[in-house]
């Protein structure tokens, strides 16, 4: 069997859909988008599709709502393509979900939290607070690295990832959105001092990580 054994998005095991273009597998509600029903036998997965020749419509993603405003169906495809890369990569485990309320003094110091899971569910036409245009979802992938910066050490285990991270995410839009590429200028955070750096920050006791992922799936930069 050319696939893999474990989930390209999770990195678990169990009922697992293969793409019949890479070794990549997925959980149904693993892949961007979420799949709703197994597909046929011949499914291949976003990151195997060349998104830039596909007769996508124009029209607005959100054009089934109430109010038809958001991504262009080419927009939304695109978006997804990108997130499902960062979710994929092998260093992005800590910033797939929330960061835990348990971790002391996250939320005090970091005022608009945001994850990979968050932007997937904002990417769902049917979201309330679906994305509008281009720049927001942008904006939101940023902000992620954003508050690894300022929450973390900047020589931290998790701060090199979100860098590694951040590079990728800039070529990808480079690549697929290069109209938009002069954006993530405009998304990129403030110099704000670290969490530790900071001397009033620096009594507060913190953690060394973001990630509220159990330890197995934590990534070690050697």
């Amino acid at each position: 069997d050319p696939n893999e054994d474990w989930c390209s998005v999770c990195h678990d095991g169990g009922e697992l859909l293969c793409c019949g273009s890479c070794p990549r597998v997925y959980h149904l509600q693993c892949h961007v988008p979420t799949l709703g029903a197994t597909p046929s036998e011949d499914w291949t997965c976003l990151l195997c599709l060349d998104i830039l020749k596909c007769n996508i419509p124009r029209e607005s993603a959100g054009s089934k709502r109430k109010s038809p405003v958001g991504l262009s169906g080419r927009e939304l495809l695109i978006c997804e393509r990108i997130l499902l890369h960062l979710f994929c990569h092998e260093l992005s485990v800590p910033f797939h979900i929330p960061v835990s309320r348990t971790v002391p003094n996250y939320y005090k110091v970091i005022t608009k939290p945001m994850d990979l899971t968050t932007i997937k569910q904002k990417l769902s036409p049917s979201h309330f607070n679906h994305y509008e245009d281009v720049p927001e979802f942008l904006s939101d992938v940023k902000l992620i690295f954003k508050n690894c910066y300022t929450f973390n050490h900047k020589e931290s285990q998790v701060c090199q990832q979100a860098r590694t991270l951040e590079r990728d995410f800039d070529v990808l839009v480079q690549q697929f959105l290069p109209e938009h590429y002069a954006d993530l200028r405009d998304a990129q955070p403030d110099p704000q001092p670290d969490y530790e750096s900071d001397p009033e920050r620096r009594k507060k006791p913190r953690t060394a990580s973001t990630s509220s992922s159990p330890p197995e799936q934590t990534v070690v930069i050697s």
